[in-house]
């Protein structure tokens, strides 16, 4: 079973921030409940804009989730269009340049 519990953009948004720090709060809390329960966590976007305490605690989580295969929750956080677009558009332009793909 998959289920996304949050999805948001936090760019210029304090009171998303806000939810991000109450995240960091309920991944320290729940870890022993995770584990027991065998829930196992994703997390995806631009995980780069978060602080680095809460970064280090979502790959850690992650990671110590992966075995796990009851249950996945995802985490989508600064996950955008524009940035997904910005990526694609620079990974091919770097293998046009390595000569993978023509420019036509």
């Amino acid at each position: 079973m998959d289920s996304s519990v949050i999805d948001m953009k936090t760019q210029g948004r304090p009171d998303k921030m806000k939810a991000l720090e109450l995240l960091g709060k309920y991944l320290e809390e729940g870890l022993r409940d995770m584990e027991k329960n065998r829930v196992s966590f994703h997390f995806f976007g631009d995980l780069s804009r978060l602080s680095p305490k809460l970064r280090k605690l979502c790959e850690d989580t992650q990671r110590r989730s992966s075995d796990y295969h009851e249950v996945r929750v995802n985490f989508c956080l600064n996950y955008g269009g524009r940035d997904e677009l910005v990526k694609a558009s620079q990974a091919f332009a770097a293998d046009v340049q390595a000569g993978i793909y023509k420019p036509e």
